[in-house]
């Protein structure tokens, strides 16, 4: 009686242990990695022909509530913009409540560049993909 009930605890921890492994494994491919949700920008682009002038608006998800938003725009090369989204945290005596929730960030940049210009996405030193919609203003 006594060598089965000592296998049975032997086999409730190793499953326990095994079904613990799983959901840390599998759940986060199911969460998807975790930090993804940070990557998905939407970024407009209200262009004026007349002055070659592209106005990048949106909001983009930061780490917590204890985080702050820079954003500014690189000339790559004459082709080429980068927006550089660079998040981070506010020095400690400030009050915040430090949590992890995605915090919305609203951001707005200006560039002066052609229509056909390519436009790129930095955030925290890593190329993101992001969705460019783009608006033309007309001077009137």
């Amino acid at each position: 009686m006594g060598e089965s009930v000592s296998r049975l605890l032997v086999f409730a921890a190793v499953s326990g242990l095994f079904g613990l492994s799983v959901n840390l494994f599998f759940g986060s491919i199911l969460a998807g990695g975790g930090g993804d949700e940070i990557n998905k920008i939407v970024v407009k682009d209200e262009f004026s022909p007349a002055e070659e002038l592209h106005t990048f608006s949106g909001t983009v998800l930061v780490p917590s509530t204890c985080h702050d938003l820079t954003v500014r725009v690189h000339d790559f090369d004459a082709d080429t913009l980068i927006l550089v989204f660079e998040s981070w945290e506010r020095p400690h005596f400030l009050s915040c409540k430090k949590r992890d929730d995605l915090t919305p960030k609203s951001f707005r940049a200006v560039a002066f560049a052609p229509g056909w210009v390519e436009v790129k996405a930095l955030f925290d030193g890593r190329f993101v993909p992001f969705r460019l919609i783009t608006s033309t203003s007309e001077d009137k």
